[in-house]
């Protein structure tokens, strides 16, 4: 069963998973009292950048996961490799 901190971590992950998920959590990181008063242009603004942002670190994080799992695929094919010749010569 699921604890609460692995639960309330699927619901943030399916949050910032969609554009406009992020585009609305960017929006609320852009509210509240800013130095000059800033519009809701300017805050789309900011929000926009942030969300590219976190759609950058997302893309970041899933190449380095792809990368790590074909280096993972990558040593376990040397591997077999490696234990088929060893039978071969074995058998010889």
């Amino acid at each position: 069963m699921p604890g609460f901190i692995d639960t309330l971590n699927q619901g943030i992950g399916n949050v910032t998973g969609t554009p406009l998920g992020q585009l609305g959590l960017q929006m609320l990181m852009a509210s509240g009292p800013q130095q000059g008063n800033p519009g809701f242009g300017a805050r789309l603004g900011q929000a926009a950048a942030g969300m590219s942002e976190m759609q950058r670190v997302q893309a970041l994080g899933e190449y380095r996961n792809n990368l790590a799992r074909m280096q993972q695929e990558q040593l376990q094919l040397q591997q077999a490799k490696a234990q088929q010749q060893a039978d071969q010569q074995r058998q010889y």
